[in-house]
């Protein structure tokens, strides 16, 4: 899929992008298979960021390494290409992926936040696909973005992830209500994102799950940099500080140059 000069425009702008009909009926299918299968057996490494009786929000991480529908989804879809357009970038890295499940009628949102300052890599070049297996509205917990907030350069890492209280973290003037963007989407749709576009997820009031595979990938400039802050189970030993992040754990899954996935 080759995406036109408009909308990689528009992502650099915006810092995000919604890109409609892009996966699959059968990855979707083999999406949902993989996501039911890990909220029964949580074999990945699960996180719940608010338990409660009345809704729950959690999920889990590095699925792609036990599931092969996920593994090829991952690495040799169309997404790395998409994402090597979207980024600029020659090489593109599998950083990692994220479930993430917002049970029915749960209450809280996802806290104003930008993703960089909880991961160990530094660049420009980061990009996140969220990627639904229900349709998503806001109603039941489409993302939010703040519209060219990546170009602030600012780390925002707020110490409550989760909560039914979400205030706009800058000024109402420089981001009125009108000025968020809400990506409503269709299963089949992703939404791209910068790591330092700010953005967050909204309450679920619907009596349905709101099941969402994200996938993140790292390009040309993207180095190691295990800093104060960032997630210690993303720490790998034979990684060195403003080193290339190539692993086992990061793979590079495709490159421009060679024209196709690795």
């Amino acid at each position: 899929m080759l995406l036109t000069t408009d909308s990689i425009n528009e992502f650099d702008r915006e810092g995000f992008l919604v890109i409609r009909d892009v996966v699959g009926k059968n990855d979707i299918m083999k999406l949902r298979e993989a996501i039911d299968l890990e909220l029964e057996l949580r074999t990945g490494k699960k996180f719940s960021y608010q338990n409660e009786k009345d809704g729950a929000f959690h999920g889990s991480q590095e699925m792609w390494a036990n599931y092969p529908a996920l593994d090829k989804i991952c690495r040799s879809s169309n997404l790395p290409r998409i994402a090597s357009q979207l980024m600029r970038s020659k090489k593109v890295n599998l950083f990692f992926d994220h479930l993430f499940v917002k049970e029915p009628n749960s209450p809280f949102y996802t806290n104003w936040h930008n993703d960089l300052p909880y991961w160990p890599i530094m660049g420009s070049q980061i990009i996140s696909f969220w990627i639904p297996v229900d349709t998503v509205t806001r109603e039941s917990g489409a993302l939010e973005f703040l519209p060219s907030s990546h170009k602030l350069y600012t780390d925002l890492q707020p110490d409550n992830f989760a909560s039914k209280v979400n205030e706009i973290p800058f000024s109402k003037r420089d981001y009125p209500e009108e000025n968020i963007k809400c990506t409503e989407v269709d299963v089949g749709d992703i939404v791209a994102f910068h790591a330092l576009t700010i953005h967050r997820g909204l309450a679920n009031n619907t009596s349905r799950r709101r099941r969402a595979y994200s996938i993140r990938y790292a390009g040309d400039d993207v180095v190691y940099s295990p800093r104060p802050g960032v997630h210690k189970m993303m720490l790998v030993k034979q990684l060195h500080a403003g080193g290339e992040i190539d692993c086992n754990r990061y793979p590079v899954v495709y490159n421009s140059s060679l024209e196709t996935h690795l």
